[in-house]
């Protein structure tokens, strides 16, 4: 889908401009979503959160977060434009990360319309963030959509029966996101968090997911 398109980090603002305007010019849907190749996904619930949304006409939604512009040269996500957010220290506008996102049908159209005028920033996630800045767009901060939930915030959910068959949750020992809560049991298993929420519920960990 991506003809003529070079691959490498510094291209990804790029590309995501690329893959914004083909996919509109190929398909016809109510949201278009970015999904890193190392990103685990249940779609079924992917869906039914896209679906709450459907009705708004400019949506952005991801895991949102305003991490600190790097001045410093040759450290990993330098923003050599760094001056135009300010003074040194301050941080980015609030953004989707980079994992996973959706945009509505209207962004990406825009996105695909202008692209040749909005500018690309050292990180593509940035870069998205940015072209939104100044339109009449709903941020939608979904956090389960975010890497690194907190492994004690896991044990929690599991002890409390919070848990569901289709929860999205992390998956530590691969680094992966957005990952069902069927896996949990496989992550957890090589964590004290199993052991943890063995004690407090006296049922082992795989037994725990059956009964919710």
């Amino acid at each position: 889908m991506l003809q003529n398109h070079i691959e490498g980090y510094h291209e990804l603002s790029s590309k995501t401009q690329t893959y914004f305007s083909s996919a509109v010019a190929k398909w016809d849907a109510d949201f278009y979503i970015k999904v890193d190749d190392d990103v685990h996904v249940n779609l079924g619930m992917l869906g039914s959160t896209l679906a709450r949304h459907r009705s708004k006409p400019r949506v952005y939604i991801g895991c949102m977060k305003s991490g600190p512009v790097l001045a410093q040269k040759g450290v990993k996500y330098h923003e050599p434009e760094y001056w135009k957010f300010g003074e040194e220290g301050n941080k980015y506008f609030r953004h989707a990360t980079g994992q996973i996102y959706a945009v509505s049908k209207d962004l990406a159209t825009y996105i695909s319309v202008n692209r040749q005028l909005l500018h690309k920033y050292a990180n593509e996630d940035v870069s998205l963030g940015s072209w939104f800045i100044g339109l009449d767009v709903e941020h939608i901060d979904d956090r389960s959509l975010c890497c690194g939930t907190p492994l004690d915030e896991i044990w929690w959910q599991i002890v409390s029966g919070r848990v569901k068959q289709e929860t999205l949750a992390q998956h530590p020992s691969t680094g992966a996101a957005v990952e069902s809560a069927n896996l949990w049991i496989e992550c957890l298993k090589y964590t004290n968090v199993a052991e943890r929420a063995k004690e407090q519920s006296g049922t082992p960990v795989s037994k725990l997911f059956d009964q919710v």
